[in-house]
C-alpha cells in the first residue's frame, strides 16, 4: 500500500504561509475599518457636523479630515452609501459586506437605492464574482441606451438626492469633448 506521508513545511514555506495569513488578516481589518469609517461618516453627515464645526459643506468637512486616499470626498460618499444602503436599508451583516469587499459593495449601492430589498442572488454574486465580472452582470440589468425616468435621482459619487430629473445613458463619445488630436467642437 502506498501511504501518503505529510511532511511539515520547511522554514521558508512556513514563513511564506505566515506572511500570506498576515496579508489576509490585514486586508480583512482594512475592510472592517472602511465599514466603520462609512458608519462614522454617515453619522457626521446626518448630524451635520460640518456646520457644527463652522464649515460651509460636507465636502469641506471630508477634505479637512486629510484622508490618505485620492478623491477623499468621492471615497467618503461611497463608504456612506455602503453603510446607508447595504448595512442599514438592506440589513446586510458586516460579514457579508466583508466577503464582497468595498469595490463590489459600492457597485450594489445604486441598485439598492432603486429597490426595497436586494435580491439574495445579487448579494451572492457580489460575494463570489470579481469586480469586473460583477460590473458586467449588473450592466446587463440596465444596458446602455436605456432611459431611466424617476422622480428622484441619486448621485452615485456624492449621494446627493436630486428630484424631477431624467437620466439617459448614451453610447459613444461625450458631446463637446474632443478626441485626442482633434480640435474641440464649438456648440
Amino acid at each position: 500500500m502506498n501511504e501518503l506521508v505529510v511532511q511539515p513545511p520547511t522554514d521558508a514555506e512556513q514563513q511564506a504561509l505566515d506572511h500570506k495569513d498576515a496579508i489576509i488578516a490585514l486586508a480583512r481589518s482594512a475592510t472592517i475599518t472602511f465599514l466603520e469609517m462609512g458608519r462614522l461618516l454617515w453619522v457626521a453627515r446626518k448630524e451635520a457636523h460640518q456646520f457644527v464645526l463652522h464649515m460651509e459643506s460636507f465636502a469641506e468637512y471630508v477634505e479637512g479630515l486629510g484622508l490618505p486616499m485620492p478623491n477623499s470626498y468621492s471615497w467618503a460618499c461611497r463608504l456612506i452609501g455602503i453603510h446607508e444602503q447595504l448595512a442599514l436599508k438592506n440589513k446586510l451583516p458586516a460579514e457579508e459586506l466583508l466577503e464582497m469587499g468595498v469595490s463590489n459593495a459600492s457597485l450594489l449601492v445604486p441598485l439598492a437605492r432603486k429597490v426595497k430589498r436586494l435580491d439574495p442572488e445579487i448579494v451572492a454574486a457580489a460575494k463570489m464574482f470579481s469586480f469586473r465580472h460583477l460590473q458586467e452582470e449588473l450592466g446587463r440589468q440596465s444596458p446602455e441606451g436605456e432611459t431611466e425616468e424617476s422622480d428622484e435621482l441619486h448621485c452615485p459619487r456624492c449621494g446627493e438626492q436630486l428630484f424631477g430629473l431624467r437620466r439617459v445613458r448614451k453610447r459613444g463619445w461625450p458631446k463637446g469633448k474632443a478626441r485626442k488630436g482633434e480640435p474641440k467642437k464649438e456648440g
